[in-house]
């Protein structure tokens, strides 16, 4: 069967519900606008027995759902039994009725209002919702900026402290280089001063044997002036005596001879010198 002049509020639970307590409703279709997405105001509903179908027109026909009133008969071309209307049996009833329509009306309207005025408030509270959201994403990109920044910068000075700690050490390896230079320097000065100092007293001793060696010369050479001047005297005193036989000229020549070659002997060459007869 058709039901007919539905509001949008309604949907198809509501018809499962409300139809259901006829009978065993089998399925319920709600017409709706595919353009538009919304109700057409008009649904189906099959209900499993004809009887049951027939109870649901009698007692729902002309009837209210969600204020307003709605027509419920059978789909195509199906025999319509017919319908008992409803007698009204004062005119006071009839007008009470419609003013408790009005009253359902307002009271529908007034909930319509109060429903989009929920929905509203569930909107703006998910749009605040999703805006703490974007900004809670946003200050967590920028916090996580900002520790990002703080660690580079930290990091940047623990590069800087252990560039100053390497100029330092590099600083402290040219100073104690520097200074492992001066006392090799001043080792290689002591060692040539001592070197010279050495050779200086090699030189004094040189000298002093080059003295020694002289005096000792000499000391040599004088007794051999002292024998040629004994020889010269030995001389003059054989040139002042008497002549005697030819041998003995002979003989004292060839002692001259001797002697002269002695003394020639002895300039040439230096004899030790001996000790003086008294």
């Amino acid at each position: 069967m058709t039901i007919s002049n539905l509001t949008r509020n309604v949907n198809e639970d509501h018809l499962r519900e409300i139809f259901g307590n006829f009978g065993h409703v089998k399925e319920a279709n709600l017409a709706i606008d595919k353009v538009v997405g919304l109700p057409k105001g008009y649904a189906h509903v099959h209900f499993a027995t004809g009887r049951d179908a027939e109870k649901a027109i009698t007692h729902m026909n002309a009837a209210q759902i969600d204020g307003n009133s709605i027509r419920v008969e059978y789909q195509g071309e199906r025999k319509r039994p017919p319908v008992v209307p409803v007698v009204r049996q004062h005119a006071s009833r009839h007008g009470q009725d419609r003013q408790q329509c009005d009253r359902d009306r307002a009271k529908d309207i007034v909930k319509e209002k109060e429903r989009d005025a929920d929905r509203r408030r569930r909107e703006e509270k998910e749009n605040e919702r999703r805006r703490k959201d974007r900004e809670d994403v946003k200050d967590d990109r920028k916090r996580k900026e900002d520790e990002k920044a703080v660690s580079k910068d930290k990091a940047r000075e623990k590069e800087k402290e252990r560039e100053r700690e390497r100029e330092k050490e590099r600083a402290r390896e040219k100073a104690k280089a520097k200074q492992l230079a001066e006392e090799k320097q001043r080792k290689e000065e002591k060692i040539k001063a001592a070197e010279k100092e050495k050779a200086k007293a090699k030189a004094a001793l040189a000298e002093k044997e080059k003295v020694k060696a002289k005096a000792k010369e000499n000391g040599k050479a004088k007794p051999k002036a002292s024998d040629s001047s004994k020889v010269k005297k030995k001389s003059d005193a054989v040139k002042g005596a008497p002549k005697r036989t030819g041998a003995k000229r002979t003989a004292s020549s060839s002692s001259g001879s001797t002697s002269s070659s002695g003394s020639s002997s002895s300039s040439s060459t230096p004899k030790p010198a001996q000790k003086r007869k008294r």
